[in-house]
Parts: structure tokens; C-alpha cells; sequence
């Protein structure tokens, strides 16, 4: 859980031109349906809640943060733009009659979403980390990951860990052909076509882990996006003219 100096960091750099422009483009990726059910785990400020909720079809739209103080902030964000949402505190409950926008109190590694409910599930910014005890299903998880060839990046291990744990449970929240974005902070040197390629199959053998399949990796530019979690690793580059900075958007579809 982030401090409220953090959070109120969060809220502010939400506001700012290029975070705008980067929900503005994210949102256009998520699919269009026809009474859907969308979840956005992590959900933040309710940027991406607030584009989707009356324009892209959705019946039911769940946001999930683990801060009590963002998700209030999230309600008045969203009242600005005329959208009604309520706030739900004790656990990850829906009823076949919800409807709107429901905010939930959660933390999205650790919720246990049901299985196959939404048309649509998302995360963004920022990375969620796990340090939490590894259950015998983490376990299992691993172990299949390791089977398929994934890398599981020892150097961040708790941030790596904590992004299978959250594909597994968004992946798994999906109805058959559901579509699961991902959207984190990301650099690469060298050539674009070299780290393209080394993303899509990195992003393959995590849709094969969850039984999904890969549909889009996207990089988009935005050094300031970029340097608002990493500036420190900005400035130990050797050569930072050489890098390109910005986020990465990874789309899946789970299979029929």
C-alpha cells in the first residue's frame, strides 16, 4: 500500500498532459462491448474508468485499489465527468444486479477474483509488487513457468512474481475470448525490431502459462512517464541518448 504522500503524488501526476494522453490512447485498445463487465485492478485516480464506463458499452465497471484515500478520490474524480460510483469495503462481492461503476477495497495481487465474470480485465501503472507468503498454487504456478521457458527474473523476482500472480488472477477472471490488457513502465536500447521480438515471446509464454493468447505489444515513447518511477536508473545509464523510455502496452485474448 502506497503512503498518502505517494498517493497524493499519484493523483497529481494523473492530472498532467502526458499521463492524459496515455489514458486517452489506452483506452482506445480496450474493447468495445455490449453490456460487459470490465475490471480495472489497480484502478487508481479512475482515469481509465472514467473513458470507459459510458463509452465503450460496458453494463458493470469495477475498479479495485488497495488505498481507501484513492478510491474516495476516484469517486469525486468521477462525479466531475457525471458518473455515479459506490464504494464497496468489505471484500470482493457482486450480485448478478449490480450495475455502474463499483469501486471495490482490495489489493490486486492478493484478491480472489471469481473466476470468468468480465468481458474485459486491465492493469496499469504502477507495477505491483509481491512479497506476500507463496501459496502452494504460487508454487504450482512457478513451476509451470519454469517448464515453458519463461524467465523469471531473479534480479526482481517480488516484481515478476507479483505480475504472474496478477495475469493469473485477471486472466482467470475472464469469460472465454475475454481480452486482458497490461500496461507497465519499460525501456529498451538497441533496436526497436530486437526488443519487439524479445517482448512478443517473453508475452507468448505468459498467455501459454494462463491459457491465453498474445493479440498486441505495443511501445509507446513518454521519457516523462518513464522517469516518474525510474529516474534513478535514468540517471545511471551510461549513454541515456542511446535508450527510449516510455510504457508498453501488452494485449491477450483468453481462448475459447
Amino acid at each position: 500500500m502506497y503512503s498518502d504522500e505517494r498517493i497524493n503524488w499519484w493523483i497529481s501526476r494523473s492530472n498532467s498532459i502526458e499521463y492524459q494522453r496515455a489514458y486517452d490512447h489506452i483506452s482506445k485498445r480496450i474493447q468495445t462491448t455490449n453490456n460487459g463487465v470490465l475490471i480495472d485492478a489497480g484502478s487508481g485516480p479512475g482515469e481509465i474508468i472514467k473513458r470507459v464506463a459510458r463509452n465503450k458499452g460496458y453494463k458493470l465497471v469495477i475498479g479495485i485499489d488497495s488505498s481507501i484515500k484513492m478510491l474516495e478520490y476516484a469517486r469525486e474524480n468521477l462525479a466531475r465527468s457525471k458518473i455515479k460510483a459506490s464504494i464497496r469495503k468489505n471484500g470482493f462481492n457482486i450480485n448478478p444486479n449490480d450495475q455502474g461503476v463499483i469501486l471495490f477495497l482490495e489489493d490486486i495481487i492478493d484478491c480472489k477474483l471469481p473466476k470468468g465474470i468480465a468481458d474485459t480485465t486491465i492493469v496499469s501503472f504502477p507495477e505491483a509488487t509481491s512479497s506476500g507468503k507463496v501459496t502452494e498454487e504460487d508454487k504450482e504456478m512457478i513451476e509451470r513457468a519454469k517448464d515453458i521457458g519463461l524467465d523469471l527474473c531473479p534480479e526482481n523476482y517480488n516484481l515478476f512474481f507479483g505480475e504472474l500472480r496478477v495475469y493469473r488472477n485477471l486472466i482467470g477472471a475472464l469469460k472465454k475470448a475475454g481480452q486482458f490488457s497490461h500496461i507497465k513502465y519499460d525501456i529498451y536500447d538497441g533496436k526497436k525490431s530486437d526488443y519487439m521480438f524479445a517482448q512478443n515471446m517473453q508475452a507468448k509464454m505468459q498467455a501459454t502459462l494462463f491459457g491465453a493468447k498474445l493479440e498486441l505489444v505495443e511501445f509507446v515513447d513518454s521519457l516523462r512517464i518513464w522517469n516518474d518511477t525510474n529516474e534513478v536508473i535514468t540517471s545511471s545509464l551510461p549513454n541515456p541518448d542511446l535508450f527510449k523510455f516510455g510504457y508498453r502496452i501488452s494485449q491477450f485474448r483468453k481462448k475459447e
